[in-house]
């Protein structure tokens, strides 16, 4: 399966409360990309809100996908997911450090993302640092992952 594949089927599909395949994935995704890997974060903090996964169940995926995801990212991008969890918004400007350090890790949309997504960004400078950082990657200015 590509990365783009696996991206499909858990973007908005991922089966929270179904604990063999929820495991399945973290393992697949981890074993597929760093980006996969970190798609998985994604879904895991930042459920639909058709979903009706409860916080218990959504620390144990954390706790699993800490487990199993060797990453250098994971110590930056893993406490913004766990705040994104908590309902707990970053400050923009945490945000953007956190989009800056993710800059080097060529690729990286989810964590990217993740980063971008937990802040309120009411001034757009998170946007634009977002913006940044994907232009930079377009033109081949950071590190292969």
């Amino acid at each position: 399966m590509t990365e783009e594949e696996f991206i499909k089927t858990v973007d908005c599909r991922f089966p929270y409360d179904d604990e063999v395949h929820a495991s399945e994935l973290i393992e697949l995704g981890s074993a597929i990309s760093p980006n996969a890997a970190f798609m998985v974060l994604h879904e895991i903090c930042r459920p639909p809100r058709s979903s009706q996964v409860v916080g218990s169940r959504v620390n144990e995926l954390l706790a699993e996908w800490t487990a199993a995801v060797h990453h250098p990212l994971v110590q930056e991008v893993l406490p913004v997911a766990r705040a994104m969890t908590q309902n707990r918004e970053i400050s923009t400007v945490e945000a953007i450090r956190v989009m800056k350090s993710i800059a080097p890790y060529r690729n990286q949309f989810s964590a990217l993302s993740i980063a971008y997504f937990a802040c309120d960004d009411l001034t757009g400078e998170g946007e634009a640092e977002y913006r940044s950082v994907i232009d930079e990657w377009d033109n081949f200015g950071a590190l292969t992952a």
